[in-house]
């Protein structure tokens, strides 16, 4: 089996500046207008965001606007798909058989960032398939999804964990404090993706490692 890279450029959109206005939404639910950034550079990414963004517009329950200044909320994240190829041998009590063939891969992980730039949501999807070229649309279908179902609650455990502890454990921060914040978890990403790239991190630690620093 080829082994798939999941280094997907982790710098390309976690570190791109953002410029969001000031007023902040203190509730996810109260996400009308939201903002699609980038989501890579690599293989794959720019077909995922624009599905992703038909898929919000077909719900009807959010309105995507062409730049963070007239959005209550941002999207930020990674994608990426590629392909490998798997076969599996079977041994039978009259011989033997193989399956497989190409899978194909995609990788989605979002963050929501509000208008003062606390996170508001996460999400992260990465479906796998032999033979089908559709993991675009699914991971995109995936993710919206999720997103739109966390906004229509409004109470999401993401969205509940962060309200409560920002209100009840620390003083609001400065955007300059927070960018801090953000530059930092985008170093510790980009140092999960080269160990993983150079082969120090299998597939399963870099992916715990990653959805703990997405906490």
């Amino acid at each position: 089996m080829a082994k798939v890279s999941h280094s997907f450029g982790l710098m390309c959109v976690i570190a791109t500046a953002v410029c969001l206005a000031e007023g902040p939404v203190q509730r996810i639910s109260e996400v009308k207008k939201l903002y699609v950034a980038s989501l890579g550079t690599v293989d794959g990414s720019d077909l995922i965001r624009e599905k992703l963004i038909v898929q919000l517009i077909k719900s009807g329950k959010v309105s995507i606007v062409d730049s963070p200044e007239d959005a209550d909320a941002t999207l930020l994240g990674l994608a990426e798909t590629s392909k490998g190829v798997r076969y599996q041998a079977n041994e039978g009590t009259y011989g033997g058989s193989a399956s497989g063939g190409t899978m194909y891969h995609a990788n989605l992980v979002v963050r929501l960032v509000g208008k003062s730039k606390q996170v508001l949501w996460t999400d992260e999807a990465t479906p796998s398939y032999f033979g089908s070229r559709s993991v675009s649309s699914n991971v995109a279908k995936q993710v919206a999804s999720h997103l739109l179902k966390a906004l229509e609650q409004g109470n999401s455990k993401q969205a509940k964990v962060g309200v409560a502890t920002s209100a009840a454990s620390h003083p609001p921060k400065s955007i300059a404090s927070q960018d801090a914040l953000d530059e930092d978890f985008t170093l510790k990403l980009q140092r999960l993706a080269d160990l993983h790239s150079k082969g120090l991190l299998t597939d399963e630690e870099f992916k715990a490692a990653k959805a703990k620093l997405l906490q």
